[in-house]
């Protein structure tokens, strides 16, 4: 909880999103075990004061996943508490550290999690926009480290959202399925072709198998 909700701990955290939506989701696991599955919680815990487990593992051991680059889910289908990424197109930006894509979660209601502004979900235009925009904020540190304005960004969001000639081109050239990683064309697009979500963790149904210590 002091990971991942500011309130408890006072501070800010300043880990990515892909890091921060691994959090949000294991204590989401951890809670509803609590409730429904007592025994797998506490080997939970105390796998948990040897190691972590995140990236790759996390993945395997946490989600599952549907769809493929082959074999898409419909552009539009997100079910709440599903984690999606929004893949940067643009591949001069992207090489900015954390700025490769963005990983949110589905709250529903047609809002996505906004993990450092909590009370500011977003919306699939919100995110479109914002990551469409992060083209026109890049620029080099004093170090020559790639870095994004997010203040000019979060302007520039602000003004094609009262332009909507403009809005609808970026969002056409946005919301198309994202390329295979690695590679990047002027067709542009950021959806993802696939939904990751937890596993099951019912007594009788559970498929949330912990590797060992």
């Amino acid at each position: 909880m002091k990971a991942t909700q500011p309130e408890y701990s006072g501070t800010l955290y300043s880990f990515s999103c892909y890091r921060a939506s691994e959090y949000v989701i294991l204590l989401g696991i951890a809670q509803e075990l609590q409730h429904c599955n007592p025994d797998l919680f506490l080997q939970l815990q105390a796998l948990w004061t040897k190691r972590t487990i995140k990236s790759g593992q996390f993945h395997d051991v946490f989600l599952r996943e549907q769809g493929s680059m082959g074999v898409p889910l419909p552009p539009y289908y997100f079910v709440p508490g599903d984690r999606t990424w929004f893949r940067n197109p643009d591949e001069a930006s992207a090489d900015a550290s954390g700025f490769e894509g963005s990983w949110v979660i589905y709250l529903g209601a047609g809002q996505f999690s906004n993990f450092w502004k909590h009370t500011e979900p977003y919306t699939l235009v919100d995110k479109c926009l914002e990551i469409y925009h992060w083209r026109d904020g890049l620029y080099r540190d004093a170090l020559g480290d790639e870095r994004i304005d997010e203040p000019k960004v979060a302007q520039l969001v602000e003004r094609t959202m009262g332009d909507p000639t403009e809005m609808a081109r970026i969002l056409k050239l946005m919301q198309r399925y994202r390329e295979p990683r690695g590679v990047y064309t002027d067709a542009g697009g950021c959806i993802d072709t696939t939904r990751e979500f937890a596993r099951w963790v019912c007594p009788g149904t559970a498929d949330l198998v912990l590797p060992s210590a």
